[in-house]
């Protein structure tokens, strides 16, 4: 079952797990919840030192599977993070229920910054590495981050 919102308690909780599943509802409020648990998670694994562009390339898929995965096709549904830390890498992996999305058609090309579309170049700036891959009933993103 899906949780329309998440406590801080619960967010703790769930991110103190070796290595946690964390299914929340594809809206809005949910995105600084997803934040912080994985926030918790990299502290109590020792990658503190990355929390800031873990954060920013995280935000900036959840906030996507948001903003074009479900509201702008007037669509409700979930993303599910799973989260794994060894030593030398941490690696996230984002599911959701979206419609399928080829990144090939993806551009930002002849947009102007306010109007959005550099996500991916962002997200790819910052992660090590990046593989978005359509599934038949949503997408997956698996972020990669070594540490310094």
């Amino acid at each position: 079952m899906t949780q329309l919102c998440w406590s801080f308690r619960q967010v703790h909780m769930m991110a103190s797990q070796q290595n946690p599943k964390l299914r929340f509802a594809a809206i809005a409020a949910n995105l600084a919840p997803a934040r912080n648990a994985v926030r918790h998670y990299m502290a109590r694994n020792g990658w503190q030192d990355m929390e800031m562009d873990v954060s920013i390339a995280l935000g900036e898929v959840l906030q996507n599977i948001v903003r074009h995965g479900f509201t702008a096709h007037d669509k409700s549904g979930h993303f599910v993070l799973y989260l794994k830390a060894t030593d030398l890498r941490l690696y996230i992996e984002v599911v959701d229920n979206a419609l399928p999305s080829d990144p090939a058609t993806w551009t930002s090309a002849g947009k102007p910054l306010h109007e959005g579309g550099h996500g991916l170049r962002l997200i790819k700036s910052i992660a090590h590495k990046v593989d978005f891959i359509p599934l038949k009933t949503g997408n997956k993103v698996c972020l990669y981050f070594w540490k310094r």
